[in-house]
């Protein structure tokens, strides 16, 4: 499509050039023409007698800018059907440090995701009280993740130090 426009551009622009040099040559036909005929032969041996006044051509018009139009033969259409990008899922954050989760009461709606990191040397869990989720062991640097589909109170802890407690509510 580009490609055709240049060529419509350059053929106009070349078109428009052409246009400038034949009203260039007719006016300078038209001059000769009205002119007397000492003139004209004084112009036809390229001298100017010295009574005669200097002839001047007229010039054409100034071109105007060339626009080139595009016509509906040219143009396409090009569909594009939307994809729906989802919203990112809601994510709550729990940080495991100096053996406890910070914070260790949280709220969230169902369908969150929340995400504990370990921050400490030593390696923790984040196992449900009633078996419904277990991140694993998490090293320092590591983190595991459990989805709340489903409303309701969640008792967690961390399996190798059992003090360490949490609590999630999905609402």
């Amino acid at each position: 499509m580009k490609k055709i426009f240049l060529a419509l551009a350059f053929g106009l622009l070349l078109l428009g050039c052409i246009g400038s040099a034949q009203e260039k040559t007719t006016a300078a036909e038209n001059s000769n023409q009205t002119g007397s005929p000492t003139q004209e032969t004084a112009d036809q041996q390229g001298n100017t007698p010295a009574s005669a006044p200097a002839q001047t051509t007229a010039m054409p018009a100034a071109t105007p800018a060339l626009t080139p139009t595009v016509s509906q033969a040219q143009t396409e259409t090009v569909q594009t059907t939307a994809t729906p990008i989802p919203a990112p899922a809601p994510e709550a954050r729990i940080e495991i440090k100096g053996f406890a989760f910070s914070p260790a009461e949280i709220e969230v709606k169902a369908g969150t995701t929340v995400v504990w990191t370990n921050a400490d040397g030593a390696k923790h869990t984040a196992t449900g009280d009633a078996g419904d989720f277990d991140t694993g062991l998490l090293a320092q640097g590591e983190g595991g993740s459990f989805k709340f589909n489903e409303p309701g109170t969640y008792s967690y802890h961390c399996t190798p130090h059992p003090y360490m407690k949490g609590t999630i509510k999905v609402t």
